[in-house]
């Protein structure tokens, strides 16, 4: 076995082993991961039924498009509800470190193809070891896999458009539309091709049959969400109109430079190493097709995702292969003998930034508010007879329990009195992911002491705690 083979492997081994052991810096999963797990659940019963109406469970849509799902991308729902219909769920938490892996297998493949095996060697161990790549790897997100597919998308563009190969032309186009599937910021990477065909193309390659073909597979991927978008929305394009929508939803406005103030937790040691790239390529004028493609690819979609309101460190990472390519390109043009030494230095960063982040990921996901969740829904487990769960966090109990959850209907006791069900009520009352302050609690509070209380958790009594309303 070639040396590079084993190396590759060594890295690769490396890479989901970390994304495995990230999958227990927290004891809890995220609103969202559970939200795509739910729907994945649901699919597996009636995959012809992408909507609450008849769900157990309820998702956060204050606008009035409920019961409409079309704001979450398919893709990932659609591969899980494959999961749980073979009943093997225990794949779900393994599903996001295979695809984080693999993204490192590809980035070593477009290294090698564009530069060099060396370079694709770099560029894999970079991915592999940076903190945030392995991070979301862990969680049922959709950011990795759509990452993933657009680093698959980049190779077969290149052996498309470059080695002018068909076959490639139109993997090119089935990917790009399952990378959109999996998350609509996807669009962000389309003025990328556009760039580049403008830069390094003549016009001809517009009329170009292969290019054509990409489009058409492209649009037929996503064909069956144009009809789901006209019968669900009236509007072949009405999902897509509902992600763009709600992208306002929750988390607020960040500044245009979101992504450089917190550049060290997202890039770590590579931002630098990155800065030196740009510099060495400008500096030796190396405009090579390569270089331009991923510059473009990183600087286009940087540019527009720092334009969006909303920002969160995971919504740059779709340019993290292309960052990591950089470097690797810049680790390559040093000599051999003195390249081990060099590497040394990134490796050190990264498992230092790896270790440090695992225990803040840890501390964070293992305090107070947590603990006593975890708590409540292994006391909810134990119960015998049926009943219905009202609580802040629906999508979460149900993606544990499996039991009928709702939203907090209104914080009156007339409505929560009012509440029709021929089973026992149980009211949660805690501070998980809530959006209530302080005198909204209390409130909240003073309505729930007309319920029996059931359980409290120990760590925290004043605000984790299960009332219950009989027949």
């Amino acid at each position: 076995m070639k040396k590079e083979i084993k190396l590759l492997m060594i890295i690769l081994i490396v890479a989901i082993a970390l994304r495995i052991l990230f999958i227990y810096s927290s004891p809890l999963r995220w609103w969202d991961e559970t939200v795509y797990a739910n729907i994945g659940y649901d699919l597996s019963k009636n995959p012809f039924d992408y909507s609450l109406i008849n769900s157990s469970w309820g998702d956060y849509i204050p606008d009035g498009s409920w019961p409409h799902l079309g704001f979450r991308p398919p893709f990932l729902p659609y591969i899980l509800s494959v999961i749980y219909f073979f009943k093997v769920g225990f794949l779900i938490s393994l599903l996001m470190p295979l695809f984080g892996s693999l993204t490192a297998l590809f980035v070593y493949f477009i290294g090698r193809k564009f530069y060099s095996e060396k370079t694709g060697l770099i560029a894999a161990l970079f991915i592999a070891l940076l903190p945030i790549h392995t991070f979301f790897s862990s969680r049922i997100l959709n950011d990795v896999l759509a990452t993933f597919l657009i680093t698959l998308a980049f190779l077969f563009f290149w052996k498309g458009f470059e080695e002018n190969k068909l076959k490639y032309k139109i993997l090119f186009g089935i990917v790009m539309g399952l990378a959109l599937l999996s998350r609509y910021t996807v669009l962000w990477i389309f003025p990328v091709f556009l760039a580049y065909f403008l830069l390094k193309k003549s016009f001809k390659i517009f009329f170009d049959k292969g290019l054509l073909l990409s489009i058409a597979s492209f649009f037929i991927v996503l064909l069956p969400w144009f009809i789901y978008g006209f019968f669900e929305y009236g509007n072949i394009l009405g999902a897509f109109m509902h992600g763009l929508k709600s992208a306002f939803y929750w988390g607020g406005i960040q500044p245009w430079n979101f992504f450089f103030h917190y550049s060290w937790k997202i890039f770590s040691i590579l931002g630098i190493i990155f800065i030196v790239a740009i510099s060495y390529i400008f500096y030796k004028r190396d405009y090579s097709k390569q270089n331009v493609l991923l510059l473009l690819w990183i600087f286009i979609f940087l540019t527009i995702a720092s334009l969006m309101p909303h920002k969160e460190e995971r919504f740059i990472l779709p340019i993290i292969p292309a960052i990591c390519l950089i470097c690797g390109y810049l680790f390559s043009k040093i000599e051999k003998k003195y390249l081990y030494i060099f590497i040394l230095l990134p490796i050190i960063f990264l498992s230092f930034s790896l270790f440090t982040s695992f225990f803040e990921y840890y501390n964070q996901g293992h305090n107070i508010n947590n603990r006593c969740f975890i708590d409540s829904i292994d006391y909810l487990r134990n119960l015998k007879e049926p009943y219905l769960l009202i609580s802040e966090n629906p999508p979460i109990f149900y993606y544990y329990i499996k039991n009928e959850n709702r939203f907090y209907p209104a914080l009156t006791k007339e409505y929560l009195m009012s509440i029709s069900s021929n089973k026992d009520i149980y009211f949660i009352f805690t501070r998980l992911g809530s959006g209530l302050n302080s005198s909204d609690y209390y409130q909240l509070r003073e309505i729930f002491n007309n319920f029996e209380q059931v359980y409290n958790c120990s760590l925290d009594p004043e605000v984790n705690i299960i009332y219950k309303r009989n027949i």
